[in-house]
C-alpha cells in the first residue's frame, strides 16, 4: 500500500510515500484494517502464472468495504514467464473485468516483467496519474 500526500511538485522535486507489505497470514487479517485509508494508492501484486483468485478478490473486497472511493492497481508480474501465454493474460483479463464490475470499483490493471524497464515506467506512470 502506498500513501502520497498530494502537493504540486516540480519535475525535479520528489515525493514522500508509505509503503506497507501486509504479510498474507491469517493471523495479520484483523490488523490490515488500521493501514487502509481513503487517501492511499493501492498497489495489489499478484504472480500471473500462479493466480490466487480467492485472496485477490479477499483484498479487493477489504479495500473496498474500508474506504470510500479507493485507488487500486492491480499489477500482475511474471508476465515474461512461459507459463503466462496469452490465452492466460486474457483469462485473467476477463477476471479483473467481471471484478470490476461485481464490486463496482474503478480498478487499474496492469501485466508487467520486472526485467523490462518500459513496464516499470508504466507502473510509476499509472501512479502518478493516480495521485
Amino acid at each position: 500500500t502506498m500513501t502520497i500526500r498530494k502537493n504540486k511538485l516540480s519535475k525535479k522535486e520528489k515525493f514522500k510515500a508509505l509503503f506497507y507489505d501486509f504479510g498474507g497470514q491469517e493471523v495479520f487479517y484483523p490488523t490490515h484494517q488500521f493501514f487502509l485509508s481513503d487517501s492511499a494508492i493501492y498497489l495489489v501484486t499478484f504472480n500471473i502464472a500462479a493466480m490466487n483468485e480467492s485472496r485477490l478478490e479477499y483484498w479487493l473486497k477489504k479495500v473496498r468495504d474500508s474506504t470510500q472511493f479507493p485507488k487500486i492497481i492491480i499489477i500482475g508480474t511474471h508476465k515474461d514467464d512461459k507459463r503466462c501465454t496469452p490465452e492466460v493474460i486474457e483469462q485473467v483479463q476477463k477476471t479483473m473485468t467481471r471484478w470490476k464490475r461485481k464490486l463496482s470499483m474503478d480498478i487499474k490493471v496492469l501485466f508487467i516483467s520486472c526485467f523490462d524497464e518500459k513496464d516499470i515506467k508504466k507502473v510509476k506512470k499509472t501512479i502518478k496519474q493516480y495521485g
